[in-house]
């Protein structure tokens, strides 16, 4: 539609040559300076009459000239504004500039509309005026509609500022957080209670995630569809957290629990309840989960196909065996399935799971140490469109390594380290002969 502003998604560049050269509309190109080349992913919106930059995808706002400079980028000339001293000298030098250069004021509008920004790279800002929280502040005044935003790798980013973002992106609807170990409960219920738009929160890493946090998810962002909340604290999140942010948030889809040491099997029985649109689901160092479990997910989510069950080294085993895995492949469609370090797995549960999920793509199967060669041809039968198969430290043989080769045409991995029955000879003519990426 003719006047709407486009939508892209923008990565905040890196700030080149410092402020005096931001100052300026043009900048010297670096010749073997070292420079990494200006960023070309700007984002594109409408401007006033005159205006020259476009809105076509890959065609970028810089210009490279013939007397050896660069148009700055609109994102750039938008910052200017932040890296200014006073709200005085912002409007003096907005005046000034609206009247004679249309890109100027077409950025001062604050007409942009992005879809994404992420400011993953924030990481390297070290000048004491150029902080991560002015290069923030500076985008967000003049991308008012932002509805993602990425903050990976951010972690002195303060909960005043982040609580002031909410404020700015009432119509945020992905949301990443990661590793930022300093976000307070506060700040984590002031971005669920003002942003209900929400569909996809990462919070990896972050501790101050609890169960108040997932309650006001719960209460004020029904419409999560994705929701990490991969742990690095180990036990923040507990069941009591997840049973309420499910019984908010039936839309989900993707969930991810992976290393909530306190998570138990009531926590997966409320998913299972209440979500039954769920497809993707990591419960990856959960120890505590049993095969009561699997049993309930294959009653509630008849659309999951990816499960990663899988356990480090050094964890308590979980009491998932061969029966539950076999309820689990009766109810749910697997094509991802992850349970490396299960003692109890055995060549019976391979067996009962290829026949029933016959749409596997990717079985992950390390230091299962029960497992033999009737496990690997029972693969071959029922899986024809096998791409990943992870056999680390198990006890298999050349005999079933080839027969899976036979059948599954597809395979594009196979991991077969710590195995010490298959020979470097065999490996080498395998690989000579079959187009697979093989892992000794």
């Amino acid at each position: 539609m003719a006047g709407r502003p486009s939508k892209r998604r923008v990565t905040a560049p890196p700030p080149y040559g410092g402020r005096e050269d931001a100052i300026g509309l043009l900048i010297p190109l670096p010749h073997k300076s070292g420079w990494p080349s200006p960023p070309s992913h700007q984002c594109h919106h409408r401007a006033g009459a005159g205006a020259t930059h476009t809105d076509t995808p890959g065609v970028s706002d810089e210009t490279s000239n013939s007397n050896g400079t660069v148009t700055v980028p609109d994102t750039i000339l938008a910052m200017i504004f932040e890296l200014l001293p006073s709200m005085q000298m912002q409007r003096e030098l907005l005046q000034t500039v609206r009247a004679v250069c249309t890109r100027w004021r077409s950025v001062c509008s604050s007409l942009v509309r992005v879809s994404m920004m992420s400011f993953e790279w924030c990481g390297w800002v070290t000048s004491a005026r150029l902080t991560t929280e002015v290069l923030v502040a500076g985008y967000l005044t003049h991308f008012r509609s932002v509805e993602g935003l990425s903050f990976k790798g951010c972690d002195k980013l303060s909960n005043v500022l982040i609580e002031a973002l909410t404020e700015k992106c009432t119509s945020l609807r992905t949301l990443a957080l990661f590793w930022y170990n300093d976000v307070s409960e506060t700040a984590l219920e002031t971005i669920a209670a003002k942003c209900p738009e929400l569909c996809e929160v990462e919070l990896v890493g972050c501790k101050g995630v609890s169960t108040s946090v997932l309650c006001t998810f719960a209460a004020r962002c029904s419409a999560l569809r994705r929701v990490d909340l991969t742990n690095g604290s180990t036990t923040a999140v507990v069941d009591a957290g997840v049973v309420k942010l499910t019984t908010g948030c039936v839309e989900l889809r993707d969930v991810s629990l992976a290393n909530c040491l306190a998570l138990t099997d009531a926590s997966v029985k409320s998913i299972a309840a209440h979500c039954p649109q769920l497809n993707t689901l990591s419960l990856a160092r959960c120890h505590l989960i049993t095969d009561g479990a699997l049993e309930a997910l294959a009653e509630g989510c008849r659309k999951l196909s990816v499960l990663d069950l899988s356990l480090p080294s050094g964890l308590p085993h979980q009491n998932v065996t061969d029966a539950g895995v076999a309820a689990l492949a009766l109810g749910c469609p697997l094509k991802v399935f992850n349970i490396a370090r299960n003692i109890h797995f055995s060549d019976t549960g391979v067996q009962t799971l290829t026949a029933l999920c016959p749409e596997l793509q990717e079985i992950r199967l390390d230091w299962c140490v029960k497992l033999t060669d009737a496990a690997l041809t029972s693969i071959a039968a029922n899986c024809p469109r096998l791409r990943h198969l992870h056999l680390c430290g198990c006890a298999v043989t050349e005999y079933g390594l080839e027969a899976v080769l036979g059948s599954c045409i597809g395979l594009c991995t196979l991991d077969i380290a710590h195995c010490p029955t298959v020979s470097e000879a065999w490996v080498r003519t395998v690989g000579a002969v079959h187009d697979v990426e093989i892992n000794r």
